[in-house]
């Protein structure tokens, strides 16, 4: 007997290694992900600290120019904050469109491996019936006893 071939085996590898590719991807998404949301989170902390030190130079009577400077940084830093996130919502868009991606990779990927599985179920099959039919056959040779084919064919006028 033959041995099992999956005639498509290039192209399930092919969509094996896409599917690598596409949970690498995804996998640097979601750092870039991270790493947008650490920056707000940072820059939300330095706005806070901002005004927690522009609120006490106040109690403390400090000068005009002191509160004024504060003022004009945490300007600054509201505006980076908006900026920080436009680029975590970016990084969020991406990060779902990559983990699309992954999962149409893997469902292809999925539908070739179960494609390989009933073919080789079928071929098994195949296998263990025409074992069975060669074993049927030689029994019948040996004890002398007619096959159901020839059982059939005898039947028929």
């Amino acid at each position: 007997m033959k041995q099992f071939r999956f005639t498509l085996r290039s192209i399930l590898k092919l969509r094996e290694d896409r599917e690598e590719e596409a949970e690498r991807h995804y996998g640097r998404t979601l750092h870039s992900l991270e790493v947008a949301k650490q920056q707000v989170a940072q820059a939300n902390s330095e706005l806070d600290t901002c005004w927690q030190g522009t609120l006490s130079a106040a109690a403390a009577g400090c000068q005009a120019w002191h509160l004024d400077h504060n003022r004009l940084y945490a300007h600054d830093l509201r505006q980076k904050i908006v900026q920080l996130e436009i680029r975590q919502n970016e990084a969020a868009a991406a990060a779902q469109a990559a983990l699309g991606a992954l999962q149409m990779a893997r469902q292809k990927r999925e539908i070739l491996e179960k494609l390989q599985d009933r073919r080789k179920q079928d071929y098994l099959t195949a296998t263990a019936r025409s074992l069975q039919n060669q074993l049927d056959d030689r029994v019948s040779a040996t004890f002398g006893r007619p096959t159901a084919l020839t059982h059939q064919a005898s039947s028929y006028p």
